[in-house]
């Protein structure tokens, strides 16, 4: 799909949609942080979401917008191509996702259900972090036991 029929048909599924995984070939129009965030924040019953990632602010702005999608438990973040390595995918920095806190009391809905899944499949989970009286979520690397 182009990205005009993107915008126009994503909003047209959003009362239904459950699932979205948006794998483009190159680092582009599709990557997080584009214009298709308007569209896919109408998603409200979307539960899984897989989207490309390119840089650190990526990571945390895409774990900030999360907060408007109150049924999404998987979050899968892929690591997109560049033009000059188009068979390279860029590595996603977990050092972005590790130290993200996010303070807002209004998403615990959404925190405390979401898993996010890297490429090579390790999974981090929320955690709640009480620091005197503010708490925050924080992701943590999931060690299966």
């Amino acid at each position: 799909m182009g990205m005009a029929s993107f915008k126009d048909m994503l909003p047209l599924l959003s009362g239904a949609l459950e699932e979205l995984h948006i794998k483009p070939r190159l680092r582009g129009k599709w990557v997080y942080g584009n214009p298709a965030t308007d569209s896919i924040a109408q998603c409200k019953k979307l539960k899984v979401l897989g989207i490309h990632v390119s840089d650190r602010d990526s990571v945390t702005s895409l774990l900030d917008f999360v907060k408007v999608l109150p049924a999404l438990r998987t979050l899968y973040l892929y690591g997109a191509p560049t033009h000059e390595r188009p068979h390279t995918l860029c590595i996603i920095d977990t050092d972005a996702l590790e130290k993200l806190r996010i303070r807002d009391a209004r998403v615990e809905d959404v925190m405390s259900y979401l898993e996010v899944i890297l490429p090579d499949g390790v999974v981090y989970k929320p955690e709640l972090m009480i620091d005197g009286d503010k708490p925050s979520w924080f992701f943590k690397r999931f060690q299966p036991a």
